[in-house]
C-alpha cells in the first residue's frame, strides 16, 4: 500500500512538472512570435537538450511530441 501512494505520488509529480513546461513553452513561443522555423528548432533543441542530460533518446522524443502537441 505504501509503495503504490509512493508510484501515485510520482506519478502525479511528473505530471504537475510536465503541465509546467508546457505552459512554459507556450508563453515562450507567445512571447518570441515563433514562426514555424523557429517552433521547429526550438522543438529540435529541446529533445536534444533533454538527451545530453542523459534522458533516453525515446522518453525525450516522446515528451518533446507531448509538448508539441499541447501548444500552439
Amino acid at each position: 500500500a505504501a509503495s503504490t501512494k509512493k508510484t501515485a505520488r510520482h506519478s502525479q509529480d511528473i505530471q504537475r512538472r510536465l503541465t509546467e513546461v508546457i505552459l512554459q513553452v507556450r508563453q515562450f513561443k507567445s512571447d518570441q512570435r515563433l514562426g514555424v522555423y523557429g517552433k521547429a528548432r526550438l522543438h529540435q533543441a529541446f529533445e536534444g537538450r533533454l538527451t545530453e542530460l542523459g534522458y533516453p533518446p525515446a522518453l525525450a522524443h516522446e515528451v518533446n511530441r507531448l509538448i508539441l502537441l499541447q501548444t500552439p
